[in-house]
């Protein structure tokens, strides 16, 4: 079978798949052998018991990252982990299967500990690794596992030096923006929770207060112009629709399920469609609160998206309730607080992870006058907003990065040294 002729400046090299790659004349294939020290044998797994009176502030990592801190380390360096077994191996292009580590660490026996040769950039190693489809050297049917004598015959493109160190360079920028965005999401989250314990339950500029009844015979302090409701009091769950299995199609009357709900908020990447007729009550309307009432995790009964607008040919399933009110868009930052999540808590039973409707009537909360709802709700949707808009600027960070590692890992885009 005839091969494809490269273009000038390029050659074609074999890789472990059989097939052509198209990589710059001045690049080579190496080994992970030929490029790495492979310090396997410095690793010392440690069980939880031991790891409890060893605790401190020393990264203990495994096949997938941190699994803890301890107070001793072994290595003290720039290291590359890559995964031995348990790694997210088939999941390669969304999920790290080698992770970067710098400074003081302890490794267990479930990551390969890499550092570089002479003439080997280790950064270059590992944005060539992270995200690889290693699964040609994967060994093992149930738990897969990479051995070491697969390790050692996994191969990277490799430019010279400088242009190894220039591309890592750049993408490490890439990672630093990303994680910068990351940590100014996490503060401004930081932000909102701590203004919600405080919004939610004290309210805006308020000098009165006085104490009333909640659960468990306690008793909470809320301004004096605030009352405690019932949702029974302000609107009405409706439980989501029930279908066979049969009626399952490709396309149709879209169902919202738990996992359309993401973070708060709507999302349709793993959507059911169903062949039904629906009736008018069981549609999706601008303004319902879409809640979780049952799941194989009791952390997510409870989870809520508002729907922030109109939707055709679309309900909801089984597992899921609607709350309608007008006290909507204030009852949703509710759903995210201590005093519904205790009382979610106190409605589940040992049997199945469930809140019924009846549950979601008996559920108690502080209600302000709708004036000062709004104005709560305006500040918190703000930073809401913030938080979308700081999440959509990493995304596209991420994205930029994934199509730089295409390019750049590859020789397709040159940097100039």
């Amino acid at each position: 079978m005839s091969v494809q002729k490269a273009r000038q400046g390029y050659k074609l090299v074999k890789s472990h798949f059989g097939k052509y790659k198209e990589i710059p004349e001045e690049w080579n294939v190496n080994t992970i052998e030929d490029c790495c020290n492979i310090l396997d044998s410095k690793r010392i797994p440690l069980n939880s018991t031991i790891r409890n009176e060893m605790k401190g502030i020393i990264p203990y990592y495994g096949a997938n990252g941190v699994q803890g801190y301890i107070n001793k380390h072994i290595f003290d360096e720039d290291l590359i982990l890559l995964a031995e077994d348990g790694g997210y191996f088939s999941e390669y292009q969304t999920r790290p299967i080698a992770y970067y580590v710098s400074g003081k660490s302890w490794v267990n026996n479930h990551a390969h500990v890499l550092s570089n040769k002479v003439g080997f950039d280790l950064k270059w190693i590992f944005y060539s690794l992270v995200h690889k489809n290693i699964l040609p050297w994967i060994k093992g049917s149930t738990r897969t596992k990479l051995n070491q004598s697969e390790l050692r015959k996994i191969e990277i493109f490799i430019p010279t030096l400088i242009e190894q160190q220039k591309i890592a360079s750049v993408l490490s920028n890439v990672d630093s923006l990303i994680n910068q965005t990351q940590k100014v999401i996490d503060q401004t989250q930081k932000l909102k929770k701590g203004l919600m314990q405080k919004l939610l339950t004290r309210g805006i500029g308020h000098t009165k207060f006085k104490k009333v009844k909640w659960l468990f015979g306690k008793e909470i302090v809320i301004p004096e112009e605030w009352k405690m409701e019932n949702l029974m009091n302000l609107g009405e769950p409706v439980i989501g629709l029930t279908y066979e299995p049969d009626n399952v199609k490709s396309a149709g009357i879209l169902v919202l399920r738990a996992p359309n709900i993401q973070d708060g908020k709507l999302r349709f990447d793993d959507n059911v469609y169903v062949d039904v007729e629906l009736m008018d009550r069981l549609k999706i309307r601008k303004g319902d609160l879409l809640i979780c009432v049952r799941n194989g995790s009791k952390q997510l009964i409870g989870k809520c998206a508002l729907v922030d607008r109109n939707f055709d040919n679309t309900t909801f399933g089984a597992f899921m309730s609607v709350f309608r009110s007008k006290e909507n868009p204030f009852i949703y930052y509710q759903f995210q607080t201590p005093l519904i999540r205790k009382q979610i808590t106190k409605s589940l039973t040992f049997t199945i992870n469930q809140i019924t409707n009846k549950d979601l009537n008996s559920f108690i909360l502080p209600i302000p006058p709708t004036d000062e709802q709004q104005k709560i709700v305006s500040i918190l949707s703000a930073i809401d907003s913030k938080i979308a808009e700081l999440e959509s600027k990493k995304s596209n960070l991420q994205k930029l990065k994934k199509g730089l590692m295409q390019k750049l890992l590859t020789g397709q885009m040159r940097v100039k040294v």
